[in-house]
């Protein structure tokens, strides 16, 4: 797949996001990065890949909100034109013993985790077509607990 001049919207910039937008931008991709909390590092994320040569901006967003996920896609659309790729990296990590965990974090990390990857593909109601989807699990939401 042809990657050169692509918009790419990685959501969560930090750990694996900043290392995908890196390669994404050394293969001519520009590059949004959406946070949550952590703005230092989605700014890093950005200065890497304006350093790459390529564009970049990030997007704070609370993806565990319904109407966020379309605002964020459409903000992205607005400042680079377009929304060719979208990388589901937001997640809610809380590490806990699986005996503690209960319906109120179970909807939590499945809100952002899934729920909100869903409407980030939607993108609202005149999504755009994305050529690629990805969504990285969070395989250590859920850690098991001591055992009896």
């Amino acid at each position: 797949m042809e990657l050169n001049n692509k918009v790419a919207l990685i959501t969560g910039g930090k750990r694996i996001g900043l290392v995908v937008a890196r390669d994404l931008a050394s293969r001519g991709v520009d590059i949004a990065v959406s946070y949550a909390r952590s703005q230092e590092e989605a700014n890093l994320a950005v200065e890497t890949v304006r350093a790459a040569g390529r564009r970049a901006a990030a997007f704070q967003a609370d993806l565990s909100q319904p109407d966020a996920a379309a605002a964020l896609v459409t903000s992205v659309v607005q400042s680079f034109g377009r929304l060719d790729i979208l990388i589901n990296m937001a997640s809610v990590y809380v590490q806990r013993p699986f005996a503690e965990l209960n319906a109120a974090a179970w909807d939590a990390v499945m809100n952002v985790d899934l729920r909100g990857a869903l409407r980030r593909g939607r993108g609202g109601n005149d999504p755009p077509r994305p050529v690629g989807i990805a969504l990285a699990r969070n395989e250590r939401a859920i850690t098991p607990g001591p055992r009896a």
